[in-house]
């Protein structure tokens, strides 16, 4: 990860990152060499466990954690999820 990562935005017990999955894709965004935004600072939240589950409940808080953390630090943010779901509804 680059200088601007801040892993403190992890939100759930276990604070490994388990498959990358997130990095590999807030890298997209704000990669140094490939990135479309060079000097963003990432901040991880993450909401799933390392097999994948969690719940809705959980997903909102990560959501309203990310918002606080955006107002509170008084910079426009964008929040990019990458979800799974069994499609019920």
């Amino acid at each position: 990860c680059r200088a601007g990562y801040l892993p403190q935005g992890v939100i759930t017990a276990d604070d490994s990152t388990c498959s990358g999955h997130g990095t590999h894709c807030a890298s997209t965004i704000g990669g140094t060499t490939y990135g479309i935004a060079k000097d963003v600072t990432i901040i991880t939240v993450q909401v799933l466990s390392c097999g994948g589950s969690g719940s809705s409940a959980g997903v909102m808080a990560g959501i309203e954690w990310a918002m606080e953390d955006a107002i509170s630090r008084g910079k426009p943010a964008t929040l990019s999820m990458s979800l799974g779901g069994n499609g019920g509804g």
